[in-house]
Parts: structure tokens; sequence; C-alpha cells
């Protein structure tokens, strides 16, 4: 046992140094949530009524979402926080898989100093697509914008030219900025 005594110290500190290293990932912050207070958005297009705080569960999954019931755009402005990240999931409601033509494309971005970056775009398409058919989780590095105030623009437009308008059936589950 004497032999093996430093590779087994040697080993236990690997071990910790990673669990550490683990911990500093996986150790998330909610610094902003943005689905409790929808009254927050600096900006909803076309109007108001088109969303709604739900929870809903998708492929037995609960999440509190912000529902758009049509294409839609909301804007966040935030500060963002060092280490800061957007994280949030995706889907379509449940009664829309079985409905050709129910796909949404989802789109992100970011709009600081006069200039917009699109982050993510991603078509959720549940009808055509069988594995779209649950939350779809997005994270969004917002290290470029530490300190500053930017507006999160969220939309939602439907998937292809002629698509089906109604019912859009999106959701934005728990949007929200974290620091890793």
């Amino acid at each position: 046992m004497r032999r093996y005594g430093p590779y087994l110290i040697g080993a236990a500190l690997v071990v910790a140094g990673a669990l550490a290293g683990l911990s500093r990932w996986s150790g998330e912050q909610v610094v902003v949530a943005l689905t409790p207070d929808l009254g927050r958005a600096t900006e909803v297009r076309p109007s108001a009524d088109v969303f709604r705080v739900v929870d809903v569960s998708l492929a037995g999954v609960s999440r509190t979402a912000i529902y758009a019931s049509a294409p839609s755009r909301l804007i966040f402005t935030e500060t963002i926080p060092e280490h800061g990240w957007l994280d949030v999931a995706v889907g379509v409601r449940e009664e829309a898989w079985s409905r050709e033509n129910s796909g949404v494309l989802f789109m992100v971005g970011v709009s600081a100093n006069g200039k917009y970056e699109e982050l993510v775009s991603l078509i959720v398409n549940p009808f055509n697509n069988p594995a779209d058919r649950q939350w779809l989780p997005i994270k969004l590095d917002l290290s470029p914008w530490v300190g500053q105030s930017v507006q999160l623009i969220f939309n939602t437009r439907v998937s292809h030219p002629g698509g089906t308008e109604s019912p859009h059936l999106a959701l934005w589950g728990d949007p929200a900025i974290v620091t890793r």
C-alpha cells in the first residue's frame, strides 16, 4: 500500500479538481428571470395580448413559459453581468404536434451600440421531426456584452413561406440571464 500512496493522493487531487471544475460550469445562478414579469419587456409585437405566461409540459417535462400565439417579437433591455449567458428552452405546444405546417422559426439576437447580432435561428417542427417533440435547450454566451445595456430580442415566425400562422403555438421556456 505504501508504494501506491502518492498515486492515490494524486488521483484524489485530480478527482477533486475535476469536481471543482464541473461545479463551476454546472453551478448556474439566475441573475434575471424574464418569464415572471412579462411586463418588463420593452417592446412587444404585434401586441401584448399575443403573449401569456403559462405553465406547460412537453413530453412530460414542465416549465414556466412565455407563450406566443402569433408570429411575434419580444425585447428585453438588460445589463449583461460578468460570465453572463442566456438560458432558454424552446418548443411548440403539444396540440400542434399532429398538425402539418406547425413549425416555428425561433430567433434570438442582441442589439447593442446600434448593431444587431443574431445568436441563433432554429426551426422547430414537431409534425415533420419527432425529435422536436420536447423542450430544446439553448444556452448563449453573452460575454461580448459584459457590462453593457443591450436589447435581447426574441422572434418567432412561421417556419416556411406559406406556412400556417394560426394557431402559432410557440413557447419560450424559462428564459433567464444566468451566470456560470
